[in-house]
C-alpha cells in the first residue's frame, strides 16, 4: 500500500477514476478539458489547504507547521 502521506492522493486517483468510468467526469471540447482542469485544480488546492489547516491545528505545538 502507499505510504500514508499519499494514501489521500491514491484515494482521489481512484476516485477521479471511478468517476470517469461513471461518466460523471467527461471531457469533450480542448476548452471543456481546460475548464475542467482549472476547476479539479482548484479544487485539488482548497482540499490540500484544508487538509493542511487541520494538520496544522491538529499538531500545533508539536513543531509542525
Amino acid at each position: 500500500m502507499a505510504k500514508k502521506a499519499k494514501s489521500s492522493e491514491v484515494q482521489l486517483c481512484f476516485f477521479y477514476r471511478w468517476m470517469t468510468k461513471r461518466g460523471v467526469v467527461h471531457q469533450k471540447t480542448p476548452s471543456e478539458t481546460a475548464n475542467f482542469e482549472s476547476k479539479r485544480q482548484n479544487t485539488l488546492m482548497g482540499t490540500s489547504q484544508k487538509l493542511m489547516n487541520t494538520l496544522s491545528s491538529e499538531s500545533s505545538g508539536n513543531g509542525y507547521r
